[in-house]
């Protein structure tokens, strides 16, 4: 049965400088505030190993979110020819916290309970891109692409003890999560009459630090890997053409995933990770068919 009521505020505001007809700067930035407030309520029942009712209570959970979000921009971009020359760079910095704060009024009063997570996370992106046309139907493009996060997560549960709500240091923990990832791709595609394909290979290097700081259980990931991607097209005729792709993905297990300290939503529901996960990797094949 659960009630949620939001407000938020948003605002961005950016400049733009040209220091010519097809280079420019653009500085962008932009803050978001959300509060929030959740309510939600819950039956919760106990039975034996035969089924039968041993116990029953009724959870009622207010909770109040606060979001904050800031983040400043700068992007450069400029067309170095008529002949389709481009480079364009990058830089983001940004900075994330959020702050949940829960009671949770038991109707047996000695199990009420105060429940706070606090999130910070800092986010830096780096990119840069570089189009060299070779000739009409030839063009050659590589870049460098860098996405650093650094978080930090603090759970903190509380529970009443004589009538004073206090800390419970086996449920409460402390996580930093660290994700640097450094890459460098690169394309080169050519057209040859009613045929073209486009070759890629994206490396990528990853450091991810999974650090809890309450038992001292600190992980620490290193690995390269590599990203092929190929595209292949034919044009029957002007308005008739087919595709065929390949491409290797990745994907990341998240903080939250990774943390090996148990973490709960209730009494009743319990959330545990696992440290040593790896990524996911899949391969993608890609058939389509066009007609106008």
């Amino acid at each position: 049965k659960p009630e949620r009521e939001n407000f938020s505020f948003f605002s961005s505001l950016g400049l733009e400088y040209y220091f010519k007809e097809k280079t420019s700067l653009i500085l962008s930035g932009f803050i978001r505030d959300r509060k929030g407030d959740d309510y939600s309520k819950n039956i919760l029942k106990n039975y034996d190993s035969n089924r039968i009712l041993t116990n029953q209570s009724e959870l009622i959970e207010i909770e109040t979110d606060k979001d904050d979000a800031r983040q400043i921009s700068l992007n450069f971009d400029s067309e170095i020819d008529d002949k389709g020359q481009e480079f364009t760079a990058v830089f983001q910095y940004e900075e994330n916290s959020e702050d949940e704060r829960a009671d949770i009024d038991n109707s047996i009063d000695i199990k009420d309970e105060k429940v706070n997570q606090f999130e910070k996370e800092k986010r830096i992106l780096l990119q840069a891109d570089y189009v060299l046309p070779l000739d009409e139907n030839t063009q050659f493009e590589f870049g460098y692409r860098g996405n650093f996060s650094n978080q930090e997560n603090d759970y903190q549960v509380f529970q009443i003890n004589n009538g004073v709500f206090e800390k419970n240091t086996g449920l409460s923990n402390v996580l930093v999560y660290k994700e640097h990832i450094n890459a460098a791709y690169s394309q080169y595609g050519k057209k040859i009459e009613d045929f073209s394909f486009l070759l890629g290979l994206r490396v990528e290097d990853s450091k991810i630090v999974v650090d809890q700081r309450t038992i001292n259980d600190y992980n620490e990931k290193n690995y390269t890997k590599f990203f092929p991607t190929v595209n292949l097209s034919y044009e029957f005729n002007d308005n008739e053409s087919i595709i065929l792709g390949y491409s290797r993905r990745i994907s990341r297990p998240r903080g939250r995933f990774l943390n090996p300290f148990p973490s709960r939503a209730s009494v009743a529901n319990f959330f545990q990770g696992n440290a040593d996960l790896d990524p996911s990797y899949s391969n993608t094949i890609d058939i389509g068919y066009l007609k106008r």
